[in-house]
């Protein structure tokens, strides 16, 4: 169904590991392709920051009381605590949910 459509990004980092660890790769679509993220998707956000660039980085969207959550699933406590889109971090302009995650997988090693 997403065929022409579907991206990958290689995951750096632990703030997913649970779900996507360290060299993983996952598979998303754009969200004008699909349908707007639901409570409990992965998705794909760009934070943009202040020096103009952008970072990829996967989270949880969990919604409670009416608003949205970006959630780290990590075993690292310092990429535990929730992110709130509205609010981003200091060194962050703006965060932009930009895609919902289909899957994820380990590439073999040659």
């Amino acid at each position: 169904r997403f065929r022409k459509r579907a991206k990958a990004l290689r995951v750096h980092g632990p703030s997913m590991d649970k779900e996507y660890p360290e060299g993983s790769v996952i598979v998303w679509v754009d969200m004008l392709d699909t349908r707007p993220p639901r409570h409990g998707d992965h998705v794909v956000v760009y934070a943009h920051r202040h020096d103009d660039g952008i970072e990829a980085t996967v989270k949880e969207l969990r919604s409670q009381d009416g608003r949205e959550w970006l959630w780290p699933l990590s075993n690292h406590p310092e990429h535990q605590l929730p992110i709130d889109p509205r609010s981003p971090p200091d060194n962050i302009k703006w965060i932009e949910v930009k895609g919902i995650v289909l899957g994820g997988y380990r590439p073999r090693e040659f």
